[in-house]
């Protein structure tokens, strides 16, 4: 089974699975830890995932920021068979991974799609143009 976990600095990772669920519907598959806003070490929580996943388990790690505290600590995790940390989460990212077909375990090819799309969907929209198709004049 993949589970996906989005671990983030404060309350992001929160936000960003409510925000994913409230579009795609409840995933069992998708978790969160909001780190650093409460007593309890991250680590703790890290580890506190962690007992929960079988060896067959594929694992996406979506984190806040490249080299930051929660991304420093779940790369230590990428020793692990099927388990991938991607940087620099967003929602089109989170929507990606979540309904990327589960069938088989994800890929690299698959992770740098998905990434790509999930920064093609970052767009300043005071310069954006879209495409009209004649068909819809």
């Amino acid at each position: 089974m993949r589970k996906v976990l989005i671990a983030t600095h404060a309350q992001m990772a929160e936000g960003i699975k409510s925000t994913a669920e409230f579009i795609i519907g409840e995933k069992n598959n998708l978790t969160f830890i909001n780190a650093y806003i409460n007593d309890i070490p991250f680590k703790d929580e890290l580890d506190h995932f962690k007992k929960d996943l079988s060896k067959e388990d594929e694992v996406v790690i979506l984190t806040d920021i490249l080299a930051g505290s929660v991304n420093q600590e779940v790369t230590q995790l990428t020793d692990r068979p099927h388990t991938h940390v991607i940087t620099g989460v967003n929602l089109p990212l989170v929507l990606g991974v979540a309904l990327a077909n589960d069938t088989t375990y994800l890929d690299a090819d698959q992770l740098n799609k998905i990434i790509a799309d999930a920064k093609e969907a970052i767009i300043y929209v005071n310069e954006f143009e879209p495409e009209i198709d004649e068909e819809d004049e």
